[in-house]
C-alpha cells in the first residue's frame, strides 16, 4: 500500500506529462494552421512549356547499287629484269660503245665493249696446233700398232719353226748321232732368241689399248683446252643480251679489267613491275585465284590476271598513267602480316598516256569482288558499334547494320537498311534515342 506522500508525487508527475502533451499539441496545431494560411495566400508560378531543340543534320536517302571493290596500294615501278655485266677475261679494254653512258639505250647484240683479243687469239692458234698434233700422234700410234700385230703373227710362226728345228736337231743327235752338240745348242739359241722377241712383241701388243686410251685422252685434253681458249677469245667481245637501258657504266677505253669486275648494269624496260603490300584480310576477301587454293603445293596459286590501273602523284585526278595486270603473289611478310603482290606492265596493256619509268612512285588500283544491291554511306556516318543514325517520323533512330566492304571514303551496307531510309551523315556525338531531328539538306 502506498503512502499519502507517494500518491501525491505520482499525481504531480501525471499532471506535468499532461501539460507537456497539451503544449506540444497546441504548437503543432498552430504550425499547421499557419502553413495552411500561407499556402492559401501564395500566388502559383506561371507555367512555361519547355521544348527540346531538334538535332540538325544532313542526310542521304538509302539507295541500292552494285559496287566493284578496289584494293589500293602504293609501290615503286621497277624494271622486271636487271643484269650486271662483268668482265670474264682479263686485259685492256680495246673499244667501247660510242653511247655507253647512263640512261642510253642499246639493242640486243650491239657491242658494248671489247677487251684486246691478241693474246687470246695467239693462244687459240697454239692450241689448234697442239690439237692437230694430238690427232696425228693418235693416227701414228694406230698404224704402229697394226704393224706390231702383223709382226707378232710372223714371230709366232718363226717361233713354231724354231721349236720344230730344235726338236729335230735333238732327235737326230740323240738317236742317229747325226750332227753335233754344237748344232743342237745353236738351234736352241735360235729358239730362245725368237721366243724372247715374241714375248717382248706380245707385251707391246698388250699395251695397245692403254696407248690408244692415252692418245684419246690427249686429244680430249687438247680439244678442251682449245674450246676454253676459243671461249675466252669470244668473251673478249661483250654484247647486249637484250634491248636494254644502261643503268650504270663503269668502263672506259684502255682500262685494265680483271675477271669478275662489275662494269655495266643493264635494265630491260620492256617489262616493268610494281610490288605493293596489301592487308592479308583484304587480299583473302577480294582476290580470286585461277586454281583452287588448296592445291597442295603450300603456296598461293596464280591469281586471276585482272587489269589494274596505275596513278602517278602528279597526274590529273582520275586519269591513270598506265594499265598493268595482276601477275603473282610475291611474299607473305611474317612480321606485318601483309601480302606483297606484283603488277606487271608489258605489251599493249602497258601503253601509257604518261611516261611510266623505272623508279617512279605510284598508286595502284586492283579490282576486287563485286557486291550487288548494297547501300553506300560515308564512313563517318558509321559508329564504332556498326550502327547508323536514321531519321524516322521526325525522330532519331539507331539502326544496327552489317558492313560488306569499306574503302577510303565509304562503307557499303548489305543488311540493316532499306531503300528510302534517311541516313544522317553529319557527325553526331552520342545522340539520344528518339530525339527530334531536323534535316537541313538531303545530299545526293
Amino acid at each position: 500500500m502506498l503512502g499519502v506522500e507517494e500518491k501525491g508525487m505520482i499525481a504531480s508527475i501525471w499532471k506535468k506529462i499532461g501539460l507537456n502533451a497539451f503544449l506540444c499539441g497546441a504548437l503543432g496545431f498552430v504550425g499547421v494552421a499557419g502553413f495552411a494560411i500561407l499556402a492559401r495566400s501564395r500566388t502559383p508560378p506561371e507555367t512555361v512549356e519547355q521544348k527540346t531543340a531538334p538535332i540538325t543534320s544532313k542526310a542521304i536517302v538509302a539507295q541500292q547499287s552494285d559496287v566493284q571493290t578496289v584494293l589500293n596500294g602504293f609501290g615503286e615501278i621497277r624494271a622486271w629484269r636487271q643484269t650486271e655485266i662483268s668482265a670474264e677475261v682479263a686485259g685492256h679494254v680495246a673499244s667501247v660503245h660510242p653511247r655507253l653512258r647512263q640512261g642510253e639505250t642499246v639493242c640486243a647484240g650491239e657491242l658494248l665493249f671489247e677487251i684486246d683479243p691478241s693474246d687470246y687469239a695467239n693462244r687459240v692458234c697454239e692450241l689448234e696446233a697442239e690439237s692437230a698434233m694430238a690427232h696425228h700422234a693418235a693416227s701414228r700410234i694406230a698404224v704402229e700398232q697394226q704393224a706390231e700385230r702383223e709382226r707378232l703373227g710372223l714371230m709366232r710362226r718363226s717361233l713354231e719353226l724354231a721349236s720344230a728345228n730344235l726338236e729335230r736337231a735333238r732327235n737326230l743327235f740323240a738317236k742317229n748321232s747325226v750332227g753335233s752338240q754344237a748344232s743342237v745348242d745353236a738351234a736352241e739359241r735360235e729358239y730362245n732368241a725368237i721366243a724372247d722377241q715374241t714375248r717382248a712383241l706380245q707385251a707391246a701388243v698388250d699395251l695397245h689399248p692403254i696407248q690408244a686410251a692415252e692418245a684419246e685422252l690427249r686429244i680430249k685434253s687438247a680439244s678442251a683446252s682449245l674450246d676454253r681458249a676459243q671461249h675466252d677469245l669470244a668473251r673478249c667481245r661483250v654484247e647486249a643480251p637484250y634491248d636494254a637501258r644502261i643503268v650504270e657504266a663503269r668502263v672506259e677505253k684502255d682500262q685494265w679489267v680483271a675477271p669478275g669486275s662489275a662494269l655495266l648494269t643493264l635494265a630491260d624496260d620492256s617489262v616493268r613491275e610494281v610490288r605493293i603490300s596489301l592487308d592479308a584480310a583484304d587480299a583473302r576477301a577480294q582476290l580470286s585465284f585461277a586454281s583452287p587454293v588448296d592445291s597442295g603445293n603450300g603456296w598461293f596459286p596464280p591469281p586471276v590476271p585482272v587489269d589494274c590501273r596505275l596513278f602517278l602523284p602528279d597526274q590529273p585526278s582520275g586519269t591513270p598513267a598506265a594499265t598493268g595486270r595482276l601477275h603473282r603473289i610475291v611474299q607473305m611478310d611474317r612480321e606485318t602480316r601483309m601480302v606483297t603482290v606484283a603488277i606487271r606492265l608489258e605489251g599493249p596493256a602497258a601503253a601509257a598516256s604518261w611516261p611510266v619509268a623505272d623508279g617512279m612512285f605510284c598508286r595502284v588500283e586492283i579490282p576486287g569482288r563485286r557486291f550487288e544491291g548494297v547501300i553506300a554511306v560515308p564512313r563517318h556516318a558509321l559508329n564504332h558499334r556498326s550502327e547508323v543514325y536514321c531519321a524516322a517520323e521526325g525522330v532519331l533512330k539507331t539502326t544496327p547494320v552489317h558492313v560488306a566492304y569499306t574503302d577510303r571514303d565509304k562503307a557499303y551496307i548489305d543488311q540493316g537498311l532499306a531503300p528510302g531510309d534517311q541516313v544522317l551523315v553529319s557527325r553526331l556525338a552520342n545522340p539520344l534515342e528518339n530525339s527530334p531531328v531536323a534535316i537541313e539538306e538531303i545530299l545526293p
